[in-house]
């Protein structure tokens, strides 16, 4: 990916970038401050971390990627990309409904949001919208498959309870994962 090789050509990565310039990385905070929000393609992502003891090893942080269609209110968190040390993704995530505050949705309603899916920041931001992008299509097949896993335990959980209340129960987190190496997954092309 160009982005990741400029950006390695200053001196930087993916991680760096998103931080915009802070001075320290704080956990919890977003980077940026207010996210990064593209209103003419009604997508959104920003960076941050966890404590250490929620996080393995070797994380350094995780975008969390959306999209607003239609501008509205109601926002769907498409994917999570966790993020190493040297600025790589290491895994994708989804969350429980109660994580981002999303409007939950069926997978096959998420489908076209993924296909139609673009970011395009102007600033310090811009390649990693840019690579946001080129993720988020690269994995779509990967990403679509997490959804489908995610809405099958929201069925098997609401069937068992017979409610939804397990959107918000704070014992489930991180619903499904996958493992990418990006190295390998180019090297395919």
């Amino acid at each position: 990916m160009g982005v990741m090789q400029r950006l390695a050509d200053q001196r930087s990565n993916l991680t760096i970038a998103a931080l915009c310039g802070a001075q320290q990385f704080i956990q919890w905070q977003h980077y940026p401050a207010h996210d990064a929000v593209d209103a003419i393609h009604n997508s959104e992502f920003y960076y941050h971390a966890h404590s250490n003891a929620q996080h393995s090893d070797d994380e350094h942080g995780h975008f969390h990627v959306f999209t607003r269609p239609g501008g509205r209110h109601r926002f769907h968190h498409l994917i999570g990309v966790s993020m190493n040390q040297k600025g790589l993704p290491t895994r994708l995530f989804l969350t429980n409904q109660w994580v981002t505050g999303e409007h939950w949705a069926a997978p096959q309603q998420l489908e076209l949001a993924l296909q139609r899916f673009h970011c395009q920041l102007q600033g310090r931001l811009s390649p990693v919208s840019r690579w946001i992008s080129a993720m988020v299509h690269l994995y779509r097949p990967e990403i679509q498959a997490l959804h489908q896993r995610r809405y099958r335990w929201h069925q098997q959980r609401q069937q068992i309870t017979g409610s939804r209340s397990h959107l918000t129960d704070r014992r489930w987190h991180v619903i499904c994962e996958k493992p990418v190496d990006l190295m390998k997954t180019l090297a395919k092309f």
